[in-house]
């Protein structure tokens, strides 16, 4: 037996997590437990001056001066919601209702995605426009189409002819935003510098030079060859006033192809004018660093499972978070947010610790 036989009280800490704003007067605003939290941690630390004396020729240390003492809290948090992410992100949180977007503006650009006003859409789009031609849904990979969307992100791809079906109706009619007609002649096509290429002709060209490298929808031609052309958009390679060149290279290999115009043939250059109507449900949005920086209380109400579950509560008076460092959207493993911030120092607090206290029941 030792002379001393020591009482150990270890400790291995459990509990939960609130954090709540704090009133004028320096007490919690109500506090929000928020959820799973597999680290929490507050770190002292303290600058000193250390004052060497100068007549015994060692140098020793004859002085130590704490010029600052500095607490910090980090907290690891595995449960994400709109508050806790808006609090790591120093940002805010709005609820957004059910409702009805009407003929919300969007610009058409072929095989690409553009993201919708609302996510959690409730139903299919009852309008998808590009002017005022309404615009094909896709159904299945055997019908021509117009559009995809996707119902929960709230977002729309415009189809571009070129992996998979051509689009069904975006040039029908000149009621479409951008559609030019061809005038004769129509279109010819010859193999320039070893790539294909499609010359169509107008009375006056659409677009202007800046086009050039843009996608062409062409619609409505004929011929051997129309339906490698018809309802797939082809990058602009050259313009002239009365002229587009495309590079039809995917059509046909670099070989011309055989197609001519009617009076109904139309282009039309991506970036036009489109809109769509659609219902969406309720959603919540965090508005990241959309705010300053703010005090908030943190509490701990805890388990030492070292010590029979018995009760330990921290309170943080006043502490303050740092914006989150890395938000990790893609990972093999659980989410996590991680707040990292300042204890402060709270002169609210009257009496004990102006830092914060811990209680412990055993």
């Amino acid at each position: 037996m030792a002379t001393w036989d020591p009482a150990n009280y270890y400790f291995s800490g459990q509990g939960t997590v609130l954090i709540g704003e704090r009133t004028a007067a320096g007490k919690p605003a109500g506090l929000v437990p928020v959820g799973n939290v597999s680290d929490l941690k507050i770190a002292i630390s303290t600058s000193l001056l250390e004052h060497k004396e100068s007549y015994t020729g060692s140098r020793g240390i004859d002085l130590r001066l704490t010029q600052e003492t500095k607490a910090t809290m980090s907290a690891t948090l595995e449960s994400f919601n709109a508050y806790k992410l808006a609090l790591a992100l120093r940002g805010d949180t709005s609820a957004r209702g059910a409702g009805t977007a009407t003929t919300e503006p969007l610009t058409v650009w072929y095989g690409k995605v553009l993201p919708l006003a609302y996510p959690n859409l409730t139903a299919a789009p009852s309008a998808v426009r590009q002017g005022t031609q309404a615009l094909v849904a896709y159904v299945n990979d055997s019908t021509a189409w117009d559009y995809k969307y996707n119902a929960a992100a709230g977002s729309i791809q415009f189809n571009d002819g070129q992996n998979g079906n051509a689009a069904a109706s975006a040039l029908a009619t000149t009621a479409n935003a951008g559609a030019t007609a061809l005038s004769t002649p129509f279109a010819s096509s010859a193999v320039s510098g070893g790539v294909a290429q499609l010359t169509l002709t107008f009375a006056t060209a659409p677009g202007s030079a800046a086009d050039i490298g843009k996608k062409c929808m062409v619609q409505v031609l004929t011929g051997t060859d129309a339906a490698l052309i018809n309802g797939r958009a082809w990058t602009i390679v050259a313009r002239t006033a009365t002229t587009l060149v495309l590079d039809i290279s995917g059509a046909k290999g670099n070989q011309a192809v055989t197609v001519t115009g009617a009076a109904s043939s139309f282009a039309a250059i991506e970036g036009g004018a489109g809109d769509i109507t659609y219902t969406y449900g309720a959603s919540t949005l965090v508005n990241a660093l959309s705010v300053g920086e703010q005090s908030r209380w943190l509490r701990f109400e805890g388990l030492n499972t070292a010590d029979s579950n018995n009760l330990v509560v921290v309170d943080i008076f006043k502490f303050t978070v740092d914006p989150l460092k890395e938000l990790a959207l893609i990972s093999e493993g659980l989410g996590q947010i991680v707040l990292e911030g300042n204890v402060l120092a709270d002169p609210l607090q009257t009496t004990g610790s102006k830092f914060f206290k811990m209680a412990q029941i055993r």
